[in-house]
Order: C-alpha cells, then sequence, then structure tokens
C-alpha cells in the first residue's frame, strides 16, 4: 500500500511535467502493484484523454469504475465524455 502511495504520487508529479508517457508507465506499475488499482486505472484515463485519446481514456475510466463504482473522479470524467 505504502509503495503504491509513492508510486501514484511520482506518476502525478511526471504527469504534471508533462512527461506522459513516463507517467503512464507508472500508473500501470501502481496496476500491477495490486493496491490504488481503480487510481491506477484512472491516471491511465487522464494521460490518454490529455493525449486525445477518448477512446482508450474511455476504457480506463470504466476500469477505475470496476475497481471502485463510487471513484467520483472517473464517473466525472465518463460523464463529462457522454
Amino acid at each position: 500500500e505504502d509503495r503504491s502511495r509513492s508510486l501514484l504520487e511520482q506518476a502525478n508529479k511526471l504527469f504534471k511535467e508533462g512527461r506522459f508517457k513516463a507517467s503512464e508507465v507508472t500508473f500501470k506499475r501502481v496496476i500491477d502493484g495490486g493496491s490504488n488499482v481503480a487510481e491506477g486505472f484512472y491516471g491511465v484515463g487522464v494521460v490518454r484523454l490529455s493525449q486525445n485519446d477518448q477512446a482508450a481514456a474511455e476504457v480506463n475510466f470504466r476500469r477505475a469504475l470496476e475497481h471502485d463504482p463510487c471513484h467520483a473522479n472517473a464517473l466525472y470524467q465518463l460523464g463529462l465524455m457522454a
């Protein structure tokens, strides 16, 4: 859990720096770690959305909801996309 949280922070920092590929790779490491999976999928979705890949973003936001049906940010993003 602790490792997952630090990976999430790192991924978000990379995203804010505009290092999208490195950010996506790090979000995927969060997913693979098994903790904070919904946050990992959400992060990948945000990266994909920032690259104008709406279809892939939608898939990842839906995956975030599969892991956490109350993930408000993923619901919001899907609502905006709809």
